[in-house]
C-alpha cells in the first residue's frame, strides 16, 4: 500500500494473499491425503499476470505484479467423478474488497483502502468450499460422484482487477489449456 492515509491505519504493511493461498493449498492437500485420494484428487494453483488498461501503481499488488515480483493465482482442487468429461465448478474469491464505509468519504470514510475481513467479503464462501472438500472427497473415494467436482478459489475479482481471475479461468477452459 502506497498512500499515507491507508498506511496510517494498517497494523502491518504486507500483502497476505500469498500466505492465504499457501494455507488453502496445504489444507486441501492434507484433506486429499486424509481421504486416501492422493494421486487421484489434485490441488494446485493457476498463476497469471494482471492485465489492465490503466495504471494502478498505488496498489502494491498491482505494482509488484507489473514488475514481475509476484503473480496472481487461482487455486483449484479437482475431485474425480465417474465421468471425467464433465465437472461441476464451485467457486469463491479469496482476495478482498475495500470497506466502503472506511474508504468512501461520502459515507464517513477517510479514503483508507482497508480490506474487508471475513464474511464482509467472500470468506463465507471460502469456508463453505473448505467444508465441502472432505465430503466430496469421501463421495469420490466411494465412487459416488457422477462427474468431477472442482473447488476453485479465484483472485483478482475486486476493483481494479475486475473479475480477472474468473476471466483467466474461463479463457483457459475455452482454450483448453488448463
Amino acid at each position: 500500500v502506497q498512500d499515507p492515509v491507508t498506511r496510517s491505519v494498517l497494523k502491518h504493511h504486507h500483502r497476505d494473499l500469498e500466505a492465504l493461498g499457501d494455507y488453502l493449498l496445504d489444507y486441501y492437500r492434507r484433506s486429499i491425503a486424509a481421504a486416501g485420494m492422493k494421486g487421484k484428487a489434485v490441488a494446485g494453483d493457476l498463476p497469471f499476470q494482471w492485465q489492465t488498461d490503466f495504471d494502478f501503481r498505488w496498489f502494491g499488488g498491482w505494482l509488484r505484479n507489473q514488475r514481475g515480483e509476484t503473480e496472481e493465482r487461482n487455486l483449484i482442487v479437482v475431485i474425480p467423478g465417474r465421468d471425467r468429461s464433465r465437472a461441476v465448478i464451485m467457486a469463491d474469491h479469496y482476495d478482498t474488497a475495500y470497506m466502503e464505509d472506511v474508504y468512501d468519504k461520502e459515507r464517513g470514510g477517510n479514503g483508507a483502502r482497508v480490506a474487508a475481513a471475513g464474511a464482509d467479503d467472500n470468506h463465507s464462501a471460502t469456508a463453505a468450499l473448505m467444508q465441502a472438500a472432505p465430503i466430496f472427497l469421501e463421495l469420490s473415494r466411494k465412487g459416488r460422484l457422477s462427474c468431477d467436482v472442482w473447488l476453485v478459489h479465484l483472485t483478482g475479482e475486486e476493483f481494479p482487477s475486475d473479475c480477472m481471475g474468473a476471466r483467466n479461468l474461463c479463457s483457459r477452459l475455452v482454450e483448453r489449456n488448463l
